[in-house]
């Protein structure tokens, strides 16, 4: 991520079931001045485990 921006994130749908029955959320990140967000990436996704055993993905869509 660039240091300058200023992001915050919104938890939205990201998967429905036939009957459009929200089935899963993620956290959405985005810049709060809507600039693009630009990241240097060797994978279009990353995995980030945390000390308490949680851990989360984060997916970068073009």
């Amino acid at each position: 991520f660039e240091r300058e921006g200023e992001y915050f994130s919104v938890r939205m749908p990201v998967e429905l079931n036939t009957e459009r029955v929200v089935t899963k959320y993620g956290d959405i990140i985005f810049d709060k001045n809507g600039r693009p967000v630009k990241v240097k990436l060797i994978e279009p996704y990353t995995k980030i485990n945390y000390p308490d055993r949680r851990s989360e993905n984060i997916v970068f869509i073009e």
